[in-house]
């Protein structure tokens, strides 16, 4: 059922997002009230909220400098102050979990998001970005343990319809965008189905869709209709077979009966 599959995957995802900001909020707490504790309190988050995950923790101070990150030989005069996540909170932005679009981290190099809580002062006053960088098969990367069809693939769209994270051909697919009619299919807070020929392989497959409450994120789980229409088919001709058993048996439940009773 594709449906049931997008479900356990939002609740797994949502799952994951939260652990994340968790972490985002400890670490904040930290910087404004004990910032020596803070290599003590990521240490003991990577046990926690944050284990087993391939992230990376950076701090952007007030002016849009890096202040420190768990990175080694981390660079202080790199700048920040130029990515989406620092103009929004320090013009303002409501302090809520913010999830960027795929970029090159200027520390590590490598493609990932960006998901950001402000640092605010006891008066909220603005004093930075805390930022867990993740890599973009991260958010996909549990469905591999999943006992789910070779030919089923996850994706998360950003609302504006940027891919943000593909179970499958990521590498192939990163940062690629929704047309704004394609995006459309998916109507806002609502879940279902619609069946789409891929512009990619010329494949038609069936879609469930989901936006991801509370977070801004559109979650698809597709399937080949072909593959669908022998799974359903499939278990027609279990069931016919099944039926068949049954009749069989009851048949003959009621030959004996009914020879005991002439008896």
């Amino acid at each position: 059922d594709l449906m049931h599959l997008s479900e356990v995957l939002d609740e797994t995802l949502v799952r994951q997002l939260r652990e994340i900001d968790n972490a985002l909020l400890i670490l904040r707490s930290e910087y404004v009230n004990n910032k020596p504790n803070l290599k003590h309190t990521l240490d003991l988050l990577r046990q926690g909220h944050l284990k087993n995950l391939d992230v990376n923790v950076i701090f952007v101070d007030r002016h849009g400098y890096v202040e420190m990150s768990d990175l080694p030989g981390t660079d202080s005069k790199v700048y920040a102050g130029d990515r989406e996540h620092f103009k929004h909170f320090s013009s303002g932005g409501p302090d809520q979990l913010f999830i960027s679009d795929p970029v090159i981290g200027r520390l590590n190099k490598r493609w990932g998001m960006q998901l950001v809580r402000p640092i605010l002062d006891h008066d909220g006053k603005f004093l930075g970005t805390v930022v867990i960088f993740t890599p973009p098969e991260q958010l996909t990367q549990f469905m591999q343990s999943l006992q789910v069809g070779s030919d089923t693939v996850m994706t998360v769209f950003s609302t504006q319809g940027v891919m943000l994270s593909r179970s499958k051909d990521i590498d192939k697919l990163l940062g690629s965008r929704q047309t704004p009619e394609q995006l459309a299919e998916f109507p806002r807070n609502q879940n279902g189905f619609i069946t789409r020929l891929s512009a990619l392989d010329q494949v038609e497959r069936v879609i469930a869709y989901r936006w991801i409450r509370n977070y801004p994120l559109l979650l698809l789980v597709a399937r080949p209709k072909t593959s669908l229409i022998a799974e359903i088919a499939g278990e027609q001709r279990l069931l016919m077979a099944l039926g068949a058993v049954v009749s069989l048996i009851v048949g003959g439940s009621l030959l004996i009966l009914g020879v005991s009773f002439r008896r």
